[in-house]
C-alpha cells in the first residue's frame, strides 16, 4: 500500500513547468497553481486580463491532487446551520456561489472538450443512527426555505443500512488534475504563464503596483490573488489569517472489492464521517473512502486514521484490496464559511480565497468567479458572506509575532552544530524530540539507521513540531505547516525550511 499518493497522481500524464529566472511585471500575479488559482488564471485570460501564476512546487502535489473530488454544493449539513448563523439572505449566496460554480465546470469541460472522467451524480447525506434522523430532516427543511430540489429517503446502495438520507441530484464528479491540467494547457495557449518551483515569499506595498518577492526573481504587478491554500503573509496589516484559521487533516483509502459498484456520492452527517464515491476506470471501479478527519498535529498516532477506514472496509466490503492511500490538508475558518476577496480592507488589490472545508472543487471555483469579477468589474454577486473582514484580530497579537520569531530565531543560532549520542531509543522509520542540553531537538532515523536532526519549531511563527508517524513529516501543531525529515517544506503556511541539526551517529 502506497501512502501519499493518491489515485489521481498515479492516473495521470503530469507536465512540468520552468521555474521564474529573473524579475517580470504583469497587471495580475495568482500564487498558486491548484484548481482555484488556475481557474482564476483562466477567467482573468478569458477576460483580457495580463496574468500569471506561480506555484512554490507543481500542479499535481497538494490539495487538488489529494481530494475525494466531488463536484457539489451538499457541504455536509451545512445549510441549516448558515442560516441560523448568518441568516437566509447569506445561506442562498454560499449556495448560489457553488452551484454557479457546478455550472462553470460543466460549461468548460464541453466548450473545451476536456476528458476528465467527468460524471453526473446524486449527492447524499445520510444518518445510520435514530438521534441522527432529526439533523437530516432539518436540513432538509433548510433545502426547502432555500429552493433546493431535493428528496428524502430510507433506501441507498449502501451495503449497510441506514436510517434517512437527503439526496440532491445534478452533482457531479471527475478527474481533478485531467481537468487542472488541461485548464493549464489552455492558459499556455493564450499566453498565460505559468511558473512552478518559484515560491513567493512576501509581498511588499500597501497599494498597487506590488512587489512580489519570491525566491527566482521579483514580480511587479496590479492585483495579487492568494490562492496558495493557506495564506503564507504574518504581519498585521495582511488579516492575520493565522489567528482566524486552523488545517485539519483527512485521509482517503482507495479500494477494488467484491461489491457491485454503485452510482451516486455519500457522506454521512455526523462524526466519524465517512464519504464514498466510485471512481470507474479501465480496470472497473474503484471505491474512495474518505474519513479520519482530526486537526493537524493534535492525533497520538495518524496511523490510526488509515487503520479506521481499512477496518470500515473489511466490516462492509469483502475482500477488499487496498491500491491507494492518500492524506490530505484543508483549511477550516472560525464559522465554516470561506474567506473569498479583498485580503485585508485596508489594502486593495490583494484577494485571497481560502478556508474551504474540504469542499475545494466547488468552493475553490466559486472563489476563481467572485475573486476575478472584483478584480475586472469591481464587485461580484455573492461577495457579504465570503467577506475575509468580517472577523477583526487584535493589533497587539503583532507583538506576539514579532517577539516569536525573534526568540526562534536566536534558539538556532545558538544550537547549530551539535552531535548528538544516546539515540537507541529512536526506533528506525521513528521521529521523536528528544531534550539535549535544555533544548528541544527533532531526530529522525531512516530505515537504514541513519539520523537526521532539525530544530523543531515552525519557521512560520516558531510554534513546536509533531512527528507524524503515518507521512513521515514534522507537523505544525499549530498552523499546519509540514516539512520532511530533511526540513523541506511540504506544505504552508511557511515558506522557509527547518533548520538542520548535525547528529553524529552513537557508534562513532
Amino acid at each position: 500500500m502506497s501512502k501519499n499518493l493518491s489515485y489521481w497522481q498515479d492516473t495521470v500524464e503530469t507536465k512540468s513547468y520552468e521555474a521564474l529566472a529573473g524579475n517580470i511585471e504583469i497587471n495580475t500575479l495568482v500564487i498558486g497553481g491548484g484548481i482555484t488559482g488556475i481557474t482564476t488564471a483562466y477567467l482573468l485570460t478569458k477576460l483580457g486580463v495580463d496574468t500569471v501564476v506561480v506555484d512554490a512546487g507543481t500542479l499535481n502535489k497538494n490539495t487538488t491532487a489529494k481530494t475525494t473530488a466531488k463536484i457539489t454544493y451538499q457541504h455536509g449539513a451545512i445549510y441549516n446551520d448558515l442560516i441560523s448563523k448568518v441568516g437566509e439572505e447569506k445561506a442562498l449566496q454560499y449556495l448560489d456561489a457553488n452551484r454557479q460554480a457546478i455550472t462553470l465546470v460543466k460549461d468548460i469541460i464541453e466548450n473545451h472538450n476536456i476528458s476528465c472522467d467527468y460524471k453526473t451524480q446524486w449527492a447524499y447525506l445520510y444518518a445510520t443512527k435514530e438521534n441522527e434522523i432529526e439533523k437530516v430532516m432539518k436540513e432538509k427543511e433548510a433545502y426547502d426555505r432555500l429552493g433546493i430540489p431535493s428528496t428524502i429517503t430510507q433506501e441507498i446502495p449502501l451495503p449497510f443500512d441506514i436510517k434517512s438520507a437527503v439526496g440532491v441530484e445534478n452533482q457531479g464528479q471527475f478527474h481533478p488534475l485531467k481537468y487542472v491540467y488541461e485548464l493549464s494547457n489552455i492558459l499556455e495557449k493564450e499566453k498565460c504563464k505559468i511558473y512552478e518551483d518559484t515560491c513567493v515569499l512576501d509581498i511588499e506595498g500597501e497599494k498597487p503596483p506590488f512587489k512580489v518577492v519570491t525566491k527566482k526573481g521579483e514580480i511587479k504587478c496590479q492585483n495579487v490573488v492568494v490562492a496558495c491554500h493557506y495564506p503564507f503573509l504574518k504581519d498585521g496589516k495582511h488579516g492575520m489569517y493565522f489567528l482566524r484559521m486552523h488545517q485539519s487533516r483527512s485521509y482517503v483509502l482507495g479500494v477494488r472489492s467484491d461489491v457491485k459498484p454503485f452510482e451516486g456520492m455519500y457522506i454521512n452527517i455526523n462524526d466519524p464521517i465517512y464519504s464514498l464515491r466510485y471512481q470507474f476506470d479501465e480496470k472497473g471501479a474503484i471505491l474512495l473512502l474518505g474519513g479520519g478527519n482530526h486537526r493537524t498535529a493534535e492525533k497520538e498516532d495518524e496511523r490510526s486514521s488509515y487503520e479506521s477506514l481499512e477496518k470500515f472496509f473489511h466490516e462492509y466490503f469483502p475482500n477488499p484490496k487496498i491500491e491507494y492511500a492518500w492524506s490530505n490538508q484543508d483549511c477550516m475558518t472560525l464559522d465554516d464559511i470561506p474567506y473569498i476577496g479583498q485580503m485585508s480592507s485596508n489594502i486593495p488589490g490583494i484577494y485571497v480565497a481560502t478556508g474551504f472545508k474540504k469542499w475545494g472543487m466547488t468552493s475553490g471555483t466559486a472563489a476563481a468567479m467572485i475573486i476575478s469579477d472584483l478584480i475586472v468589474k469591481g464587485k461580484s454577486d455573492n461577495t457579504d458572506v465570503f467577506f475575509p473582514s468580517r472577523f477583526k484580530v487584535v493589533d497587539s497579537t503583532k507583538n506576539f509575532i514579532t517577539n516569536g520569531l525573534e526568540i526562534a530565531e536566536s534558539f538556532i543560532m545558538r544550537l547549530l552544530p551539535i552531535h548528538l549520542k544516546e539515540l537507541d531509543d529512536v526506533t528506525m522509520g521513528e521521529g521523536k524530540i528528544v531534550e539535549y542540553e535544555g533544548s528541544k531537538i527533532g531526530v529522525y532515523r531512516d530505515e537504514n539507521g541513519k539520523y537526521e536532526g532539525i530544530i523543531p519549531n515552525c519557521t512560520h511563527l516558531g510554534c513546536l513540531l509533531k512527528f507524524n508517524r503515518a507521512e513521515k513529516s514534522w507537523d505544525c501543531t499549530c498552523h499546519g505547516s509540514r516539512f520532511d525529515v530533511l526540513g523541506n517544506v511540504i506544505e504552508g503556511p511557511a515558506v522557509r525550511p527547518l533548520k538542520r541539526v548535525e547528529i553524529s551517529d552513537t557508534k562513532n
